[in-house]
């Protein structure tokens, strides 16, 4: 989903070119030649063809590709981006401490002896030893594309896995669902919503049987979709935001409740067992919010406390995830998370949380998704063109005790995930066509996987039971990741070269808006 998609309901909007280390150069200096050997982007090798953008052809699959990220590399590669890039660190301010990476250390899960394991009895539970595999880096290392989800015309903005995690339901730039079988890769069901505009969410509600779809788009509908039988749907508009209603708040101990943002800056209460009139529903309305001038604050999510039904937190804007209770709403948010660029931080430091210092005066930071963790416990925040940001619910709340970084946050609003049955990583997608994964106790990047042609990586769920990933973003394919592969850590050097490509397009410095006097500096430097 583009951030211009709130101006506009064209969703080629959604197809705008991410800002690109090569796109900078070339502003920079149009006339360089760099050699035909010299790979800037370093992307070239994905996991996947699209054989035709703009059909549903079939997609090939290319697994020879897959160890790319793994393979050593002794060549002169290395050194001519690192003369390449060297300008760009001086120029930029960067260190080489904000270049360094912290890289995922061998795993002890040993296959062979697990399994041994489980035959004598030493697993209690059946789910035991596959919870154990789940929450294992080797199955994050393993994670291979094994199979793209062809139907939608558009991009693809939505998935959610059901309770049993057999079936995704998805949403789309096109008005429409999918229903997938996603180990088959077939499409069980797909049908037209009332939307006449972009799809942004789709949620199953935990009703018996999976029978019940709830929407949300950019015409600020939410529409509740009931099935009849595998080729019959009926839908009917439950609420109406002014603006475009980007996400949903779902809880299994109150399937009937819907929780709504928009960016008309209303929170919704949703009961679906009443029956709602078109020209009353205001009355759903519980919270109003308003930014420091009095204008209406536009919501980018919301997120329910697993564990308390009445506890949950929104984003929007600016730069606070705040925190309500639905009981005591007229005392304001319980608490109100805020993170930054502490001075004293290092990657991968294990101890307090580290307080707030102030921001660049010139930066204005908005949160693009939180999410809480499986227990309710921690908070994790994505910000626009900064990293990735990990609260404690119960610590101070203008401290954060974790921060992932090494991605790009900024040309459309990324989703941030916990992944794992303990929610033992963090999973986010770039606008450089990646799927990041990080460790979340140690912040080192377990696994990079380039999974959109096309540009952004926007969408990632997790499976309920299972070591499988879905994702989504500009292309109109849904892809599937399962630990297929042969595990093997990431190279350190191809990984750096491309988290410092990033950190340059995240970087004020490298913006268009560079006076024509830093542009001629830049150019005085030797390519």
């Amino acid at each position: 989903m583009s951030r211009s998609d709130s101006e506009s309901t064209d969703s080629d909007n959604n197809n705008e070119e991410p800002y690109s280390y090569d796109y900078y150069l070339q502003r920079i200096m149009p006339n360089a030649q760099y050699g035909d050997n010299v790979d800037l982007d370093d992307n070239s090798s994905l996991d996947f063809e699209i054989l035709d953008d703009h059909s549903d052809s079939e997609v090939e699959l290319l697994n020879s590709s897959d160890e790319s990220d793994n393979l050593s590399d002794t060549s002169s590669h290395s050194s001519r981006h690192s003369s390449l890039l060297a300008p760009f660190i001086r120029i930029g301010g960067i260190t080489n401490e904000q270049t360094s990476v912290s890289v995922a250390k061998p795993n002890s899960w040993c296959i062979p002896k697990e399994l041994y394991k489980r035959e004598i009895g030493n697993y209690d539970r059946r789910a035991k030893w596959s919870n154990n595999f789940y929450q294992s880096e080797v199955a994050v290392q393993k994670l291979k594309l094994s199979k793209q989800l062809i139907g939608h015309k558009g991009c693809v903005n939505s998935l959610d896995f059901n309770n049993a995690g057999d079936v995704i339901a998805s949403g789309s730039d096109d008005c429409n669902i999918c229903l997938w079988n996603w180990s088959q890769g077939t499409c069980i069901s797909k049908y037209r919503t009332a939307h006449f505009k972009n799809i942004f969410q789709t949620k199953f509600l935990t009703t018996q049987g999976d029978v019940h779809i709830v929407s949300s788009g950019l015409d600020g509908l939410i529409i509740l979709s009931t099935a009849i039988n595998s080729d019959r749907f009926s839908s009917k508009i439950i609420a109406r935001h002014d603006r475009q209603c980007n996400k949903l708040g779902l809880h299994p101990e109150v399937p009937y409740v819907i929780l709504s943002c928009g960016e008309d800056g209303v929170v919704k209460n949703i009961d679906i067992r009443e029956s709602l009139l078109l020209d009353n529903m205001k009355i759903t309305n519980i919270l109003h919010m308003k930014d420091t001038n009095g204008a209406f604050m536009k919501l980018f999510s919301i997120d329910i406390n697993p564990m308390n039904p009445f506890e949950f937190i929104i984003n929007g804007d600016d730069e606070y995830v705040r925190m309500f209770d639905k009981r005591k709403l007229s005392n304001g948010p319980i608490k109100m998370f805020e993170a930054s660029y502490p001075h004293d931080r290092q990657p991968g430091e294990d101890n307090n949380c580290h307080s707030i210092t102030s921001r660049d005066s010139n930066y204005e930071p908005n949160v693009t998704s939180a999410v809480y963790n499986y227990c309710g416990t921690e908070i994790l925040a994505s910000y626009s063109e900064d990293d990735i940001y990990l609260f404690d619910v119960n610590g101070p709340p203008r401290s954060y005790i974790r921060r992932y970084n090494g991605h790009i946050n900024k040309s459309t609003l990324k989703c941030v995930n916990f992944y794992g049955p303990r929610s033992e990583y963090v999973v986010s997608g770039s606008d450089c066509g990646c799927l990041f994964i990080w460790d979340k106790k140690t912040e080192a990047i377990v696994q990079r996987k380039h999974a959109d042609a096309r540009g952004a990586v926007n969408v990632l769920e997790g499976h309920p039971h299972m070591p499988t990933l879905a994702t989504s973003g500009l292309d109109k394919t849904i892809k599937i990741w399962e630990p297929l592969s042969k595990g093997k850590l990431q190279n350190k050097k191809k990984l750096q070269r491309a988290i410092l490509k990033n950190r340059i397009v995240n970087s004020e410095r490298f913006r268009l808006r560079l006076t024509d006097y830093r542009l001629e500096r830049m150019v005085r430097y030797d390519f």
